[in-house]
């Protein structure tokens, strides 16, 4: 079964809702797995983040969740194959706004994969 990561994007003004965004998320979406909150940017991801893990029978019941949340502006959805660079590349969906990633990340834990650090806490 694939398996999917959703990264659901927020600004630092709205650190103190991500964990009520989570859980309403988390509550519109069974099966929806909460992963961590990232407080800061960090891997690729321009912004603090929720991630969520999915599979392909959460995506479009997640949509329209993100839907009944107007203030989350962007949400990045991609498979979970291994290649980071890929899946968050070409293999991207993106749900609100696209935003830039830090490509170079990856470029980075490939010269040296101890700085791969990016999993949310």
């Amino acid at each position: 079964m694939k398996h999917y990561h959703a990264h659901v994007y927020f600004t630092p003004d709205q650190l103190a809702q991500s964990r009520d965004f989570a859980q309403t998320l988390a509550d519109l979406v069974p099966g929806l797995q909460f992963a961590g909150i990232a407080r800061r940017p960090v891997g690729p991801h321009p912004l603090p983040m929720i991630e969520f893990h999915l599979t392909v029978d959460e995506i479009e019941p997640l949509k329209a969740a993100l839907s009944k949340l107007p203030e989350v502006k962007s949400t990045l959805i991609h498979e979970d194959t291994g290649d980071d660079y890929k899946d968050h590349s070409e293999g991207a969906e993106w749900v609100g706004e696209k935003l830039e990633l830090d490509f170079d990340f990856f470029d980075l834990i490939a010269r040296d994969p101890s700085k791969m650090i990016h999993k949310p806490k």
